[in-house]
């Protein structure tokens, strides 16, 4: 062979080597998890090969390989292994938490994060057999999931990944966040700009969704409110920025113990584990719903000769319970404490006003 062809072999050879590492970062960044058995059923080459391949993919372009293998995020049995080959193949009840559930509950709760949850279902689905496949893509009609409708901005998605991005790194955020109040408001003339909100630097502790929004529970770190855990809702964050103050959340907390004592999530109360027993009656007609739902962590229920029940609770605050009681209409009578009796008149009163 001339010398010319055998140039000719060498840069063919080499055009179709970067060729195939080309379309190997490509499926890596669409995020293909198994790489190695990718690569094995793509080009029909051995493990060996292929493993040989993304050595000289890493070596080439150790930032690249940095940023998609070695932080690759959301594969259903973890982080890949540092040749990108994921051996474990998910069972079929993973494959319906990995790709049917967090598939539904994209479009719903989580669907402040659904680029991430996308991904991590995608990625799931890649490592399924056939017959699990066809099982799950039955699973897909028949589970459903009904969500509470969540509004989503563009500013809450940026200040969601902001916060995830500072708990991650281990450092606090600065948020302008507007009170309710501020929120609504009105402008003391027309044209007049309102006032920017307050910045605020905040630790964040945990990111929960309840009654239909996203809230930030983090410790206050300057201000009058330093040294507190306060819950800031994200649709009320006006702007997200990143913070050079070190903050590391505490690895034993939990959610529920922290609102142990609410109705749900909120006491306006200055002191957060006071006691306050409710005692709610209902009819016959609401009894039965009553009974069969877990409404409080607390809740006891005793059954009335006329039908009803008689419901007791012990929360640290009114302020909730007082709007469920509310909801419950002529079904609901409150029997003690007489402050809950008093506030309930009270807003029946002053509904009753409103259609006088």
């Amino acid at each position: 062979m001339s010398t010319s062809k055998r140039k000719r072999g060498v840069r063919s050879t080499q055009k179709a080597v970067a060729d195939r590492h080309m379309e190997i970062r490509l499926a890596a960044e669409q995020g293909q998890g198994d790489l190695v058995n990718w690569i094995c059923d793509r080009f029909g080459f051995g493990l060996r090969t292929a493993r040989r391949d993304l050595q000289a993919i890493q070596k080439g372009d150790p930032t690249w390989w940095k940023k998609n293998i070695v932080s690759m995020r959301g594969l259903v049995n973890g982080r890949s292994a540092p040749d990108g080959h994921m051996p474990e193949r998910p069972e079929l009840q993973e494959a319906i938490a990995g790709v049917v559930v967090l598939e539904k509950l994209t479009g719903g709760m989580l669907s402040i994060a659904r680029r991430d949850a996308s991904r991590a279902a995608k990625q799931t689905e890649r490592l399924l057999n056939p017959a699990d496949e066809a099982n799950v893509r039955q699973l897909r009609r028949f589970i459903q999931l009904r969500h509470q409708p969540t509004r989503i901005t563009e500013q809450q998605t940026e200040a969601f990944a902001r916060i995830v991005e500072a708990h991650l790194k281990g450092q606090a955020v600065s948020i302008s966040y507007s009170t309710i109040d501020e929120v609504a408001r009105p402008d003391a003339a027309p044209g007049k700009a309102r006032k920017a909100a307050p910045a605020r630097l905040v630790g964040p502790v945990c990111l929960f969704h309840a009654k239909r929004s996203w809230y930030l529970l983090g410790k206050v770190l300057d201000g009058k409110s330093k040294g507190e855990l306060r819950q800031f809702k994200l649709a009320r964050i006006e702007r997200t920025a990143t913070s050079t103050t070190a903050f590391k959340a505490p690895t034993d907390f939990e959610l529920d113990t922290h609102l142990r004592g609410a109705w749900e999530l909120f006491s306006k109360d200055a002191n957060r584990d006071q006691q306050l027993k409710v005692v709610v009656e209902f009819d016959k007609l609401f009894s039965k719903n009553i009974v069969e739902t877990m409404w409080h962590s607390t809740q006891t229920t005793e059954a009335l000769p006329d039908g009803g029940v008689r419901f007791t609770a012990t929360v640290n605050g009114y302020d909730e319970i007082l709007w469920w009681i509310l909801q419950m209409g002529s079904h609901a009578r409150v029997i003690s404490p007489p402050e809950l009796q008093a506030l309930v008149a009270r807003e029946l009163e002053a509904t009753r006003r409103l259609y006088a």
